[in-house]
């Protein structure tokens, strides 16, 4: 039987997320698994791999007090910028990874998934290595994820360990993509599949789907780490998909796709009969106030006892909407807030809304105990000493719990690429799209006007403000409760990350995990014994 591999192999291991499991991972493997291909999940962002990780960065000599660089960027930098070092893993966490991955003589693909750059870097090396041992097999190497959403076919012709990589609705090329592997068939022809043809770029049929519904609810049956309890039990639902291309972009609205609300609730059955958890993360920013109602309505209207966070563009984002959000169990939420100056707010992100109004509904959240993140986009090429301190005043006056400081991206075939002068971008479109794919270049690409993240983050240090968690470090905290000693858990987090202490590690999800089944079953009871649903729900 054909063997189909499913890897995702993160370059940031401190992020929370990547230690919550995949959905679009499950979904993927689900409809192959339904289809009878024998399909395994490796997904690398589990406990284990940060002892691999911490051998290399022990001894790296850094300025603690200085944010401008951290373990994992010279790590990165050190790995990925000698050619010989691509060639072959010297890297124990990369190195590690690829002993970890099973390839037998019936693998016929390796899918890799990846949401950043520096994960295409490192899932380039780990190609280049399966390509240099299994050069008698045929092997197809191909890329799919987020990243490839925002560069678009471009990156292609720069990424040559790679047959070819998947874009927009993945979901939907899988199953072609395996079929016509297994035939011989010609890969051009599988949907959404984007590779180079005689020095071209040839991109299949654009196939989108119509509802999110269509595709299956997935059991994680393949998610060897889920199973072997390497994941925090929080669930991400998707709720809408396609809303925006990216967060650093200029916020333009295309063609919403949805689930239907009673979609999302048997969903969230199914995962808390199955893994008693009740906590998730609501994927997708909303069109309008209507459709975050129906969503909580439906919640507050189920038997279900949850506790989830979401996302919300500052376009949308309304303070009337507490009361609902709260009341349905939302605890935690990130909202999409790209500058703090009004300027650059309508004339660079094109988002016709106040700052004032911005303050008013965030406010609302904070005062309401929502764990509250907001993301950033810093710098862009217009950014000044104005601007930055209208921002730095913008978070001092709402003081959200964390702030999440991303540099300004330029994706291929955005607002900004067609009209690169207009907003400043003064680069070499061909060079960038190589860096863009991974390759070294001496420019200082996302550092705009000589600024990087590390100017911005240095003065929320001073506010005393947590920098760069989402919303899903709201959820652990609260499961946890330990919600007042949010510094004091981050600083636990990354010591243990960066330590290489795998037990503690272990013992943290191990401890977030059980927790989740005895706040479960009590609520459970609660809601037998007095014929209502609990009262924090």
């Amino acid at each position: 039987m054909s063997q189909f591999l499913i890897v995702y192999a993160p370059a940031n291991i401190k992020d929370i997320k990547v230690f919550t499991p995949k959905r679009s991972l499950a979904v993927m493997a689900q409809i192959l698994q339904d289809n009878n291909v024998n399909t395994t999940i490796y997904d690398f962002g589990f406990p284990e791999a940060i002892q691999y990780y911490s051998d290399d960065t022990k001894n790296s000599q850094l300025n603690k007090n200085d944010v401008k660089e951290n373990k994992i960027g010279v790590w990165l930098s050190r790995i990925l910028g000698n050619k010989k070092q691509n060639k072959n893993i010297k890297n124990s966490y990369l190195r590690w990874i690829y002993k970890n991955i099973k390839i037998s003589s019936q693998t016929v693909c390796v899918l890799f998934w990846i949401e950043s750059r520096e994960d295409l870097i490192v899932s380039r090396i780990l190609a280049n290595e399966i390509r240099g041992e299994k050069s008698g097999d045929k092997i197809y190497i191909v890329g799919v994820g987020p990243y490839f959403n925002h560069t678009g076919p471009y990156a292609i012709t720069s990424i040559p360990e790679f047959d070819g990589i998947l874009i927009h609705h993945a979901e939907l090329s899988v199953l072609p993509l395996w079929k016509h592997i297994t035939v011989g068939k010609p890969l051009s022809f599988v949907p959404n599949y984007v590779c180079v043809e005689g020095g071209e770029i040839r991109v299949g049929p654009v196939n989108r789907l119509l509802t999110l519904d269509d595709l299956p609810i997935p059991s994680y049956d393949n998610y060897e780490s889920l199973q072997k309890g390497g994941k925090l039990n929080i669930f991400t639902l998707e709720q809408v998909r396609d809303g925006k291309v990216g967060y650093s972009e200029p916020y333009t609205l295309k063609h919403y796709i949805n689930s239907t609300t009673e979609r999302i609730v048997e969903e969230i059955g199914k995962l808390l009969d199955r893994f008693k958890t009740w906590t998730f993360h609501i994927e997708g920013e909303m069109v309008n106030s209507s459709d975050v109602q129906s969503l909580s309505l439906a919640l507050l209207k189920s038997s279900h006892f949850i506790t989830y966070s979401r996302n919300f563009h500052c376009l949308n984002v309304q303070g009337d909407w507490i009361h609902s959000l709260h009341l349905s169990g939302c605890r935690a939420v990130s909202v999409n807030v790209p500058t703090g100056s009004q300027r650059l707010l309508s004339k660079y992100y094109g988002i016709m809304r106040t700052i004032s109004s911005l303050e008013t509904a965030l406010s609302a959240f904070i005062s309401s105990h929502i764990y509250t993140t907001i993301q950033c986009a810093y710098p862009c090429p217009e950014e000044d000493r104005h601007t930055f301190d209208e921002t730095l005043r913008f978070i001092r006056r709402i003081k959200p719990d964390s702030v999440k400081v991303s540099p300004v991206y330029l994706w291929p075939d955005s607002m900004w690429w067609e009209n690169m002068e207009s907003f400043n971008f003064n680069i070499n479109s061909e060079e960038y799209i190589r860096w863009l794919a991974g390759e070294q270049d001496t420019a200082k690409y996302l550092k705009w006007k000589s600024l990087d993240t590390s100017t911005m983050l240095n003065e929320i240090m001073k506010l005393e403000i947590t920098q760069q968690n989402d919303a899903l470090m709201g959820i652990v905290l609260q499961v946890l409760q330990i919600s007042k000693e949010q510094k004091f858990f981050r600083n636990f987090f990354e010591r243990i990350v960066l330590e290489g202490d795998a037990d503690s590690l272990q013992g943290m999800v191990s401890q977030f995990n059980s927790q989740l089944k005895k706040r479960i079953y009590e609520e459970e009871w609660n809601v037998r014994k007095y014929d209502f649903k609990a009262v924090a729900n």
